[in-house]
């Protein structure tokens, strides 16, 4: 799938959203499916995050859907200035996704500057 089709269908979700700021972020998977969780407390911190990405990333486990080929995060934010744009899923969904598989480490993730990098790169091991 392409990083475009991505970053629309993210952005379908933040649109949809009334919440004023978050990040949905594209999770294209090898068996062609593609999931789209959204976080609503972005610029405020684990709350409600943890809860929604937490809750999708289970389920593509219990699905047996782990392995993530590509990731593309989009956010909104209406403070202190509206604004949006591609930016990554905090650290703590990175390490989530890639403790999913241990193959998740070569996911390419859209870069702001349209470029990309792996998820090892971006999450290297301790």
């Amino acid at each position: 799938m392409d990083f475009d089709v991505m970053v629309s269908e993210a952005k379908k979700v933040i649109i949809e959203s009334a919440a004023d700021d978050g990040i949905a972020f594209a999770l294209f998977t090898n068996k062609g499916n593609l999931y789209i969780p959204f976080c609503a407390d972005y610029c405020s911190g684990y709350g409600e995050k943890f809860c929604k990405s937490h809750n999708l990333l289970n389920d593509m486990i219990a699905a047996g859907d782990t392995r993530i080929l590509k990731i593309a995060g989009v956010f909104k934010q209406t403070t202190p200035v509206k604004q949006a744009g591609i930016d990554l899923p905090c650290a703590w969904i990175l390490k989530f996704i890639r403790n999913m598989n241990k193959e998740n480490v070569h996911a390419e993730i859209l870069m702001s500057s349209h470029g990309t990098k792996t998820l090892k790169s971006c999450c290297p091991p301790r």
